[in-house]
């Protein structure tokens, strides 16, 4: 019996083994570092002054990965430095069936915009805090059919909204996932993207000694565009969208008054709205240069101004061969007034990002 289990055994590990070898596996890293000085007015320090401050650090999107392909099924992980542990950043599979590809896992949203700026301050933000949509990388079930990708994403910060839990209890209801749809019109050297996305949960309120549940419905959504033309050695981006109650959504835009709110019984709305424009161009071989500027506005009804955020930045790109490249950058961002009328200061940023890839 127990030489029956080792040649059972020997033969499953087989089989592992020799699936595994035929498939191609492609492994990749990158080694990203921040430098940066940020000088902040007296109204953004928290000191309350005018204050520069320097900072380095090894950035949390410095990664490992592979790309594993095997005939109509294949596969992609790829981990990152959050918090300087290892956490997973993409980790899915994908079927092509003939007629389109189904992908399982943890992977970026059809809406994402990441790639639309490569502004590098912070951690190769882009503008995906200001001017550009972004939502990190969801687990989801995506189905891609030519040009055109539907997503079933899991649910999202579904907050309370705010309901007074200290003085009764709180039941919160998700009954569909997050849908979204991208859909890519391709031509000569420009690519536009039409997509939208909605999203819905219910909040159940019971008062304290009371059997009466209060329900409120919670409906978020995003509708947008953007556009990459290349022309020549240059190129320009564009990204617009509207988004209702961001926050509820999953969206992390500076800025506050992006979240719905109960008000007098009632969920109250938010609404948000930004773009962004990025201008790039070639010098030569190992250099390139690239400028943009983005901004992003919540509005609530009873806010007694909107909130707004505007960024610009300038940037050399030197890729002195191809693995190794250094970007360095200055940007002014300004966090312009919040939702009652406060000034909430801003800032200039210099500094590099420096990266390696093996």
């Amino acid at each position: 019996m127990k030489r029956l289990l080792v040649i059972l055994s020997s033969f499953v590990f087989l089989c592992v083994f020799t699936s595994s070898a035929l498939a191609e596996w492609g492994l990749y890293g990158h080694a990203r570092m921040a430098t940066w000085y940020n000088m902040e007015d007296e109204d953004l320090s928290a000191s309350g002054e005018d204050d520069v401050d320097f900072s380095e650090w090894l950035q949390t999107n410095a990664r490992i990965g592979a790309n594993v392909t095997t005939g109509d099924v294949n596969g992609r992980f790829e981990y990152g430095t959050s918090g300087g542990n290892a956490n997973i950043r993409l980790l899915y599979g994908s079927w092509n069936f003939g007629k389109g590809t189904l992908l399982v896992g943890q992977n970026y949203t059809p809406l994402d915009c990441h790639m639309m700026s490569n502004r590098v301050y912070g951690e190769d933000d882009g503008f995906l805090t200001i001017g550009c949509p972004y939502e990190g990388r969801l687990a989801q079930i995506q189905v891609i059919i030519g040009d055109l990708t539907i997503a079933a994403i899991s649910p999202s910060n579904t907050n309370d909204l705010g309901v007074d839990e200290e003085n009764g209890t709180v039941d919160i209801d998700t009954y569909i996932p997050k849908l979204e749809v991208a859909y890519n019109i391709k031509q000569d050297n420009v690519m536009a993207t039409v997509y939208g996305g909605f999203n819905a949960y219910k909040v159940g309120y019971t008062p304290t000694g009371s059997t009466n549940q209060h329900d409120y419905e919670l409906y978020s959504g995003i509708v947008g565009a953007r556009c990459m033309a290349n022309i020549g050695d240059s190129y320009v981006n564009v990204c617009l969208f509207y988004v209702m109650n961001a926050a509820n959504y999953g969206f992390k835009f500076d800025g506050n008054a992006d979240a719905a709110e109960i008000k007098d019984g009632d969920v109250e709305n938010s609404a948000s709205l930004g773009g962004a424009l990025v201008i790039g161009s070639k010098i030569d071989d190992k250099m390139a240069i690239e400028a943009g500027a983005g901004y992003v506005q919540h509005d609530v009804d009873s806010a007694k101004d909107p909130d707004g955020t505007l960024a610009v930045y300038a940037q050399l790109r030197y890729t002195p061969i191809p693995a190794v490249c250094m970007v360095p950058e200055v940007g002014y961002v300004d966090n312009m007034d919040d939702e009652t009328g406060a000034t909430e200061g801003s800032k200039i940023y210099v500094g590099a990002k420096w990266q390696i890839n093996f």
